[in-house]
């Protein structure tokens, strides 16, 4: 009789685990997804960080769960573990309160302002991504490299994105336990400041996506440092297999390093792709940088131009880049550009999806 009652509890207690194993993948939901890529840059370079011959490789996992909370709402989370960063990278929470409207708390992940930051096409890598040696800069954003929270809104035929950071010192491994202090002296990766940024990105027809956003920062770190403040605004038009787009970002000041003198940026950025075949894209994207330092316009403009192939092979995708850049900047985003500091850089990538 002891037996068959075991027997009986054992099922019935089975039974309760498998239902709330099913319950439980009912309700929420995990993927993981991620790639490795591989690279080899070559060329000539003049003038600042002269560059040389690399082969280097870059990797990613993602794990991403989602699913409905006990209220109705919807949730999603979301980590990423990437190589080049030697940590936990880009991390999302993201509740659903209906469909027009998400809240999120992100580290890294695109919001704000940084959702418009790439509007016009490309066969391969934004500008700034192919070689990273131009000098053209970016879209001050509050949201790479920190932890910032805010929502997204569907407004019209687009989407409204918010995001503000309180404390640039919050560095990737900043723990949900320990408070922070502004960083008044040494100026870090992250240097001390908060900001608000806004982006809308709306496909207003078949044929044309525009965008257009705002960020105004507060530098903490320095009573008389400059605050950061951008603006940008791009437009994509599109027929059939070929694309072309405009944008362009003015910015004031830096984010990563706020500095005591100012600094303005004027970027201007152009380009077409083609899909030759549904698995071949060509491309072509040119950038022009027009930096002020301290109120005097450096006379050295930075020019890039890329020419680009896209091969996707479904899981796998090869592509080229051939980027010619003139007048280059050092890196460093208090410096005038330098005449004559020119790279002529090829680089092959190959990338594999799982």
């Amino acid at each position: 009789m002891k037996t068959k009652t075991m027997k009986n509890i054992t099922k019935l207690l089975t039974a309760t685990a498998l239902s709330s194993v099913i319950s439980t993948a009912a309700i929420a939901q995990l993927s993981i997804t991620g790639y490795v890529e591989s690279s080899f840059i070559t060329g000539d370079t003049t003038g600042p960080a002269p560059a040389v011959k690399t082969l280097g490789n870059e990797s990613s996992v993602q794990f991403r769960s989602k699913g409905k909370m006990s209220n109705g709402m919807g949730y999603e989370a979301y980590q990423e573990f990437q190589s080049d960063h030697n940590t936990s990278n880009e991390r999302q929470i993201t509740i659903n309160v209906n469909p027009s409207l998400d809240v999120f708390y992100g580290f890294e992940t695109v919001k704000g302002i940084e959702t418009i930051r790439s509007i016009i096409p490309f066969a391969t890598n934004r500008l700034t991504d192919v070689t990273a040696s131009s000098g053209l800069t970016d879209v001050i954003d509050n949201t790479s490299g920190e932890h910032f929270v805010g929502f997204d809104f569907k407004a019209g035929p687009g989407t409204l994105s918010v995001a503000y950071n309180p404390n640039g010192d919050a560095g990737a491994t900043q723990s949900s336990d320990v408070v922070t202090a502004n960083g008044t002296s040494a100026l870090g990766t992250n240097a001390s400041y908060s900001g608000l940024s806004a982006g809308y990105r709306a496909q207003v027809t078949p044929n044309i996506l525009i965008g257009f956003g705002i960020l105004k920062g507060d530098a903490k770190n320095l009573a008389t440092a400059q605050d950061p403040e951008s603006k940008q605004a791009g437009i994509r038009f599109s027929a059939g297999d070929f694309a072309i787009g405009v944008q362009q970002h003015k910015n004031e000041g830096v984010a990563a390093t706020p500095q005591v003198a100012t600094v303005n940026d004027k970027v201007t950025q152009a380009s077409a792709t083609y899909n030759i075949t549904k698995q071949l894209t060509a491309g072509i994207a040119h950038g022009e940088q027009q930096r002020t330092l301290a109120g005097t316009k450096n006379p050295v403009k930075t020019e890039v131009t890329v020419v680009s192939i896209g091969y996707n092979l479904g899981p796998v995708v090869a592509s080229f880049d051939y980027e010619n850049a003139e007048n280059r900047v050092a890196g460093a985003r208090n410096v005038a550009a330098t005449r004559g500091a020119e790279a002529d850089l090829v680089k092959l990538r190959v990338r594999a999806n799982f």
